[in-house]
């Protein structure tokens, strides 16, 4: 099981909403909380919210989120009930771009390469006995 998170753009202003459901069917995610942070630290909107069944097609990037900070790209969804398919980021087997963003804040700020903005990391030092 995983995180979900739907990626939707928001016109052409260069921001996106991302869409996390409440976690009633899916896993709560320390993952999909930080990309959210970082999402709304970008301008972009976050929402935890129950997801419809008929926003899946406006949704530009579909993520599968794990706990140990993986962001997964989904390439569809296909309800076989009704011969539903829906295809995100189809043309490559790459990320897509705000997937590779979100990812890549999230993994400098892990490694310390980054400024920590947000008070996750804790520096942990050696203690003499």
């Amino acid at each position: 099981m995983s995180g979900f998170v739907g990626i939707r753009k928001n016109g052409e202003d260069g921001t996106y909403t991302l869409v996390v459901p409440t976690p009633t069917r899916t896993i709560e995610s320390v993952t999909s909380d930080s990309i959210c942070e970082i999402a709304r630290d970008l301008g972009w909107k976050a929402e935890c919210r129950t997801v419809l069944y008929d926003e899946l097609p406006s949704f530009t990037e579909v993520l599968a989120v794990g706990t140990a900070g993986a962001l997964v790209p989904i390439k569809s969804i296909t309800r076989k009930s009704t011969g539903d398919v829906f295809l995100y980021n189809s043309a490559s087997d790459e990320r897509g771009p705000c997937c590779t963003k979100l990812l890549s804040i999230l993994k400098d700020i892990q490694q310390g390469n980054v400024e920590d903005r947000f008070g996750w990391c804790t520096k942990v030092v050696e203690v003499s006995d």
